[in-house]
């Protein structure tokens, strides 16, 4: 579903993926270093670490999370990590360099789903207990879901939409798949001969044109109407607010009240 690492592809033929392009580019932790010196001068407070595999290699975060507790920083930090990456014994020093959020690509609730996206490589993993460690160290964490893989239907739709109800994350993004260029669902949905966006606003997830991809079992429309019905679902569950209310306050909890009164204009669904 991810089309990032298409722009480390080392061959141009016309199948290749961003599955197929393994490469990483990194910067120097002194590189990193300074420029979270220079937003320190300028008052940056808050910051997004924008690398996806941020928790991913010790020999680059330790440095750069280590100089930081240092140079006595206090930065409000969001940063990324994948559910397999993540090790209970760099919590720690993740939480006293700042990282009071982690982003968690958690995608689905079903194994077989997950198998399938992955290649297997999540179906090992403890998810449930990884969210537990990154919260017990003081951790905030953002889980990330999608609906509407190939092989989705409602019943694994569903799983999804209780595993997130049941890990209760601070926050959580809720996405219906899209067949970005440069992934692999885009050449398995040419491939398939499904239809795909052909305009920009057609691939924005809250968008009034927004036009997901269809699965082997049900229609991008009713992939949409899950996605929606979901969001809703999430956000309106008592025991989410209450959570909410009490590490953030009742500002937060009402700002969340009040986006639920919202409802997204979509062209698929008729309204």
């Amino acid at each position: 579903f991810c089309m990032i690492n298409i722009v480390n592809r080392t061959s141009y033929e016309e199948k290749i993926t961003a599955a197929n392009s393994k490469g990483m580019r990194f910067w120097s932790p002194e590189i990193i270093l300074k420029e979270f010196e220079k937003l320190w001068e300028f008052g940056v407070r808050t910051v997004r670490i924008a690398d996806e595999m941020f928790f991913l290699n010790k020999k680059y975060y330790i440095p750069i999370l280590q100089g930081l507790v240092d140079r006595g920083f206090k930065f409000n930090l969001w940063a990324y990590a994948r559910v397999d990456t993540v090790r209970k014994d760099q919590l720690e020093l993740f939480k006293k360099a700042g990282v009071n959020w982690l982003a968690l690509g958690i995608e689905s609730g079903n194994q077989s789903v997950r198998i399938e996206i992955d290649k297997g490589r999540f179906q090992e993993v403890n998810i449930r207990q990884v969210v537990s460690d990154i919260k017990s160290s003081g951790i905030n964490v953002l889980g990330n879901y999608i609906f509407g893989f190939p092989n989705d239907d409602f019943k694994s739709m569903t799983e999804t939409l209780d595993l997130a109800l049941e890990l209760q994350c601070e926050h959580s993004n809720f996405y219906s798949a899209q067949a970005l260029p440069g992934s692999p669902l885009y050449l398995l949905a040419k491939e398939k001969k499904w239809e795909i966006p052909t305009k920009y606003e057609e691939f924005a997830f809250l968008s009034y044109e927004c036009k997901p991809l269809r699965t082997n079992h049900i229609s991008a429309k009713e992939v949409l109407d899950f996605r929606d019905n979901a969001w809703k679902k999430y956000f309106s569950n008592p025991n989410y607010l209450n959570l909410i209310n009490d590490k953030f306050g009742s500002r937060a909890k009402n700002n969340i009240v009040d986006l639920t009164k919202i409802k997204l204009k979509r062209k698929i669904l008729g309204h």
